[in-house]
């Protein structure tokens, strides 16, 4: 009977205190998983940044290809147009020196 008792009484002294310890466990588990859902926002918040900033990249590089492919277009034209020109003076030139 006193085994039972002293049992029975040094249960009653455990048990608050384990309750006590499952109640911080649980309370340190919720505040690691809003730590780990905060984390997670965070991430997909920087990645949506990098993605944005990535594809305004990839945009702005493919307007100065095109860009470049007018200026050199526009280029080569004006270099065309230059050197018809210096062939109709030169063939000017070739006539005037027939002439004199």
């Amino acid at each position: 009977r006193t085994e039972l008792h002293s049992s029975k009484q040094r249960l009653r002294s455990i048990t608050p205190r384990a309750d006590g310890k499952k109640s911080v466990a649980k309370k340190r588990v919720q505040q690691l998983r809003a730590k780990l859902a905060d984390t997670k926002r965070d991430e997909a918040k920087e990645q949506k940044k990098f993605i944005q900033r990535s594809t305004a990249l990839q945009q702005e590089i493919r307007q100065e290809e095109s860009q470049g492919r007018r200026k050199s277009s526009e280029k080569a034209r004006t270099v065309e147009k230059m050197q018809a020109e210096l062939l109709a003076l030169e063939e000017k030139i070739d006539r005037l020196e027939r002439q004199q």
